[in-house]
């Protein structure tokens, strides 16, 4: 009997400390879903699916400007009206992952340099890890008061500062989104390195070093060098990156 009863007492307190979803404000739990959309949209809609609060949740602006749209081909040629009027809603609400698809776009394919430019700023003032890639380059490559603009942003990518990305699953997903674009204009660098110190500047250019045979293939292979002997600056991994992307899609 006495067994019995603290068997009672112990489930009546585990049940006073138990919290329901419902009984949390809804700011936290817009915060949640806006976590799981930016993870995957499959998620977000298991999370909708689960529970009533969330289902009415994701209808807000909040939560489509955060979805990430990986799951998503870069153009969808089916008439789903559907997935349409849902892309249409995450670009009324400011989608980074639209704003970046909508920048290369306009940039590489339709050559409408000015709108696609605004298109990758506004998604990497978003803090759009791949959007924030392209821009830089392209700032670099535009030269003069741009370039100093465009080092610092590429090397926030680079050492992962912007988002957390690794450089090398950063690369990876320009490169599947750029190969499915038409390109019809194209960025050049200069030929001229942007590091001028001489242990920097000839990391990954001496034909001898196995480094840079490894370096010439590496769009292909995905791996990214990071050779802890080699003692490169932040100038100089920029140098290097703008590299493969010229070599590799600029030059093709």
């Amino acid at each position: 009997m006495g067994v019995s009863k603290a068997m009672k007492r112990r489930t009546k307190r585990r049940e006073q400390h138990k919290v329901s979803i419902q009984s949390l404000p809804n700011d936290l739990l817009m915060e949640v879903l806006a976590k799981v959309a930016s993870a995957s949209f499959t998620d977000l809609f298991n999370a909708k699916v689960s529970c009533k609060d969330f289902y009415m949740l994701a209808k807000d602006d909040y939560i489509f400007q955060h979805v990430s749209l990986e799951e998503f081909p870069l153009f969808w040629y089916r008439r789903d009206h559907q997935v349409l009027s849902f892309l249409r809603r995450c670009k009324e609400s400011g989608n980074a992952d639209v704003l970046f698809r909508e920048g290369i776009g306009e940039y590489f394919t339709l050559k409408n340099q000015r709108l696609g430019l605004e298109f990758l700023e506004k998604a990497s003032q978003k803090g759009h890890v791949e959007a924030s890639y392209i821009y830089g380059l392209i700032l670099i490559c535009s030269g003069g008061q741009l370039k100093q603009q465009g080092l610092q942003l590429m090397s926030s990518v680079i050492t992962g500062k912007l988002g957390g990305l690794r450089i090398k699953e950063c690369r990876r997903r320009v490169k599947n989104h750029i190969q499915c674009l038409w390109m019809n204009n194209r960025i050049v660098r200069d030929e001229e390195p942007y590091c001028h110190i001489e242990k920097c500047s000839n990391y990954g250019r001496t034909k001898n070093s196995l480094t840079a045979k490894r370096a010439g293939n590496i769009w292909l292979s995905g791996d990214y060098i990071e050779d802890e002997d080699v003692m490169c600056c932040a100038y100089c991994q920029c140098d290097h990156e703008v590299n493969l992307f010229c070599k590799r899609f600029m030059e093709s």
